[in-house]
């Protein structure tokens, strides 16, 4: 996968499937890249179901993780997402937050390839789909903003596992029986 540094997965990317590959009309697609904008990122293609962990930390302690598969992606953006409890993905993104000690919110995109989760993004701060947790019952933004006060969080909160997102013109929420929360 070669993609523009500055810019959105689904948008500056291109994904090349076989070794050697490349033609002379890509090549210069890179150079053009690189002359622009300072650099690519290339990484390995990985097959299989997309994820993301929206946390909120305090000081590496981990307060919630909610971890949502994204089912369909248009440009970057979960059109189709549903909250689950995958717990070997949330450990190892909560492994990180306490090794460095992260404080806040942070978002890590997670993709499972032959049954085994790599992490591909890492972003300190709320995801654009966050709002599906607050939908599910767990309002990370607010807590967010609480503990960036100094509030207390709440410990209480319950997850509700099946909730789901559908976005085209505007946003629809769903719970696990397919009921939409209004």
């Amino acid at each position: 996968v070669v993609k523009e540094r500055h810019n959105c997965g689904g948008r500056g990317m291109r994904v090349y499937k076989e070794q050697n590959s490349f033609n002379a009309d890509d090549i210069d697609y890179i150079r053009g890249i690189i002359a622009t904008d300072g650099g690519v990122l290339i990484q390995e293609y990985l097959d299989g179901k997309e994820f993301t962990v929206d946390i909120i930390a305090d000081h590496g302690d981990v307060r919630y993780a909610v971890c949502r598969h994204n089912e369909l992606m248009e440009n970057g953006v979960a059109r189709l997402s549903t909250i689950v409890n995958d717990e070997s993905i949330i450990e190892m993104c909560g492994f990180i937050c306490k090794a460095t000690r992260y404080h806040g919110n942070i978002g890590f995109d997670v993709r499972c390839s032959d049954g085994k989760p790599f992490i591909i993004d890492i972003n300190p701060r709320l995801t654009a789909t966050v709002s599906l947790a607050a939908a599910a019952g767990i309002n990370l933004s607010y807590y967010g903003l609480k503990l960036a006060l100094g509030e207390e969080v709440p410990a209480d909160c319950e997850l509700r596992y099946g909730t789901k997102i559908v976005r085209r013109i505007s946003d629809t929420f769903y719970d696990s029986e397919g009921n939409e929360i209004v």
